[in-house]
């Protein structure tokens, strides 16, 4: 028997969430080293992944970047998945 899935849009992880998906590691990227620098959280929407059984399991992010096409205004959108 499955477990049954669930997939939730989020404006920000919980602190639950985020300790379950990342919190196996303290540099999970392995960028730890390179001095990044992020831009803002703005415009950051998070879709977040359950199962009964487990709670959250997978997490992707849909980041919306404002454009201008021809005179238009456009949102584009990339996406990343954890």
């Amino acid at each position: 028997m499955s477990a049954a899935v669930d997939i939730r849009q989020v404006a920000q992880l919980s602190p639950h969430e985020a300790q379950r998906l990342y919190g196996w590691s303290d540099n999970i990227y392995g960028t730890a080293g390179l001095n990044l620098t992020y831009r803002s959280k703005e415009g950051v929407i998070h879709f977040v992944l359950y199962t009964d059984a487990e709670g959250p399991v997978s997490h992707a992010v849909v980041l919306k970047h404002p454009a201008i096409a021809n005179g238009s205004p456009l949102s584009l959108a990339e996406s990343v998945a954890s």
